[in-house]
């Protein structure tokens, strides 16, 4: 599971179309972030190796790929034929494939954590394309943080509005509705929570008040008072006694005749005011 969500993503980057040389190098070079120096590349995806060679038939170069069969996950190398690659700097990339490096990088050397569990990005690399990386986070106006982990560098991006803004520069569209997504269900669900919540404390405070006013009108009952008030008056108070839990409005719909929540409230606030200053009806 830790990298399932992962590789949808990968998938979906690999799956994009091929389209300028000037792109397919970006792309080529951004997955050579975390490979050393004029050695042949490991990439431990068989999905992000079918795209290395696709980008590198596009341009024009010989690669061979090799696996390694380890004891826990197979890991490709691709060895380059010739020196044009090698020549090639991640550095003289331009801003303008931001994007498009950003996207190779990821193929290579980067983890999306499943937004449903918290929203997290990262890229391992190394010291030597450390600065390339935040250079091109930058341009697609994405603020990254980074922290040492296991003698390399993790490259993290916090935050929906960040990771939304480096999918859409890479060309996740899939991957980004699918954040859209969780993002308005998690909206909705705080909305139905924030309701639950107000009704269940207005519920609770009509039943606290509700018992209150059954208190205070049993002692009312239980006095010659009681018997001098109206029979609309005794009809209240009797309904109030027998349901504390009811709203006002349901104590008027249950009266008969039947009274609004406005008359019921200023009948009980007359009933209570009388019991409590021991006054004649």
């Amino acid at each position: 599971m830790t990298r399932a969500y992962s590789r949808l993503v990968v998938e979906e980057l690999a799956r994009l179309p091929l389209t300028t040389p000037e792109a397919l190098w970006a792309e080529l070079l951004g997955m050579r972030i975390g490979q050393a120096r004029d050695e042949g590349w490991t990439l431990g995806s068989p999905t992000a190796v079918r795209r290395a060679y696709r980008i590198a038939k596009g341009l024009g170069l010989g690669v061979d790929v090799r696996h390694h069969r380890g004891d826990r996950r197979v890991s490709y190398h691709l060895h380059w034929e010739g020196a044009a690659i090698r020549k090639m700097e991640a550095t003289n990339v331009s801003l303008r494939q931001a994007g498009a490096f950003l996207r190779g990088g990821f193929l290579s050397r980067g983890y999306m954590q499943n937004p449903e569990r918290g929203l997290r990005l990262e890229f391992w690399t190394n010291l030597d394309h450390v600065q390339t990386l935040l250079r091109m986070l930058r341009a697609v106006r994405v603020r990254a943080g980074s922290v040492p982990h296991h003698g390399r560098l993790t490259v993290y991006i916090n935050g929906q509005e960040a990771i939304i803004h480096l999918l859409a520069a890479m060309g996740g569209h899939q991957a980004l509705l699918h954040l859209e997504s969780i993002r308005a269900m998690r909206s909705m669900r705080n909305q139905v929570n924030r309701l639950v919540n107000s009704e269940t404390a207005n519920l609770a405070r009509t039943v606290e008040s509700g018992l209150e006013q059954a208190q205070i009108l049993t002692d009312l009952s239980q006095g010659a008072r009681y018997q001098q008030l109206s029979e609309p008056m005794q009809a209240l108070v009797r309904l109030r006694i027998a349901h504390p839990e009811w709203s006002l409005r349901e104590l008027g719909a249950a009266l008969n005749p039947p009274l609004t929540k406005s008359a019921v409230n200023h009948r009980m606030r007359r009933l209570l005011q009388m019991a409590r200053s021991g006054q004649r009806p």
